[in-house]
């Protein structure tokens, strides 16, 4: 239940939203101006609502959040000031909502957070074929890949570094790295379509790039390094897709690899997921600040199974990692809460060339 100035909406427990009260400026949402004293439902898949003095907003179950009601002050978050007396849809990828006296807030996950390459709600996965370059980009739907589309192709020895919104445009976008010229790029992306590709910076060997996330919670992507023949591990933090500043994190032996960079913790910080490739035990670095102030032990499997990324697969918050095994194809899904295991899922097989990317 939620209660405005002088109307209401209820929410039923079956996902379906009613409205009730003064109607004026359209804020039942029934398509009408005329108010009620009878609850008329309005929306169905709802998880949340919220009201405020003349407007409501209400979240959906895939996420997409909408609003109707007074839009005098641009409260509904559509680009306007008309009101509506219908919902419409403001945002994708939302988590929360709460509607002020002439004013909304909303709490949305980017598609690059999500690796949402079709603007599904749903985490999608990279896959590469080793061979000729080519880059698909499997569309997930919930555990089980629904679709391939091509991206492009980029031979060797390009390598993908990593996904992240480098332009703040809402789309995930991918990283390269030439490893024998040092040369970093991004391929700009418009869902699954390269718009372009801009120079970011040059970094040779020994240096290789480990991944891309938010390691300073600015809200834009850094790229994770590591020096292969010291272990040095350093972060480059970026404004867009320019690199501002190289910080230290750590340093690890040899028999370490970093295979993923996520949020283990849930403290808005990406973690950096080790794997010892002596004993094959996986552990989350977590990153307090510009250091990792523990490595919290996860998981252990053996030789040839290895993580390949992390994604919230299931949406609930927490990174899940991905497992490979390059012999047999087969990618499983580790779902956690936290750096504890809930369980493993089988998601697709696809044989050699083919590699999942991120």
């Amino acid at each position: 239940m939620a209660t405005g100035g002088y109307h209401s909406y209820y929410l039923k427990t079956d996902g379906t939203l009613w409205s009730a009260g003064d109607n004026t400026y359209g804020q039942l949402g029934d398509g009408t101006n005329t108010s009620r004293n009878v609850f008329v439902q309005i929306a169905t898949q709802v998880a949340r609502v919220s009201a405020g003095r003349n407007h409501g907003l209400f979240l959906k179950r895939d996420g997409t959040i909408w609003s109707m009601g007074l839009n005098s002050s641009g409260q509904l978050g559509d680009g306007t000031t008309t009101n509506r007396n219908s919902p419409v849809q403001i945002a994708v990828h939302g988590s929360a909502v709460a509607a002020g006296y002439d004013h909304s807030l909303i709490v949305t996950t980017p598609a690059s957070a999500l690796r949402d390459f079709n603007q599904d709600n749903q985490p999608d996965l990279i896959w590469r074929n080793s061979s000729t370059g080519a880059v698909v980009a499997g569309l997930m739907s919930g555990r089980t890949s629904s679709l391939y589309r091509y991206i492009d192709s980029i031979g060797s020895p390009w390598v993908i570094g990593g996904v992240g919104d480098f332009n703040r445009d809402g789309d995930p976008d991918l990283l390269w790295h030439n490893p024998v010229t040092g040369n970093i790029y991004v391929g700009l992306m418009n869902g699954t379509a390269v718009q372009s590709y801009q120079y970011v910076d040059s970094i040779g060997a020994p240096w290789t790039i480990a991944g891309t996330g938010d390691f300073n919670s600015d809200g834009k992507p850094d790229l994770l390094l590591r020096n292969t023949t010291t272990g040095d591990i350093y972060v480059g933090l970026m404004n867009g897709t320019g690199i501002v500043a190289y910080r230290y994190l750590d340093t690890l032996g040899s028999n370490y690899v970093i295979e993923a960079v996520a949020d283990v913790n849930k403290d808005g910080i990406q973690d950096i997921i080790v794997r010892n490739t002596t004993t094959g035990s996986v552990y989350g670095g977590l990153v307090n600040g510009t250091q990792i102030g523990v490595y919290q032990y996860i998981d252990s499997v053996s030789a040839p199974w290895k993580v390949v990324g992390a994604v919230d697969l299931n949406q609930d918050g927490t990174a899940d990692l991905l497992w490979y095994n390059p012999s047999t194809g087969d990618l499983y899904v580790c779902l956690l809460n936290g750096t504890s295991v809930q369980g493993y899922y089988f998601i697709d097989s696809v044989s050699s060339p083919w590699v999942p990317k991120a």
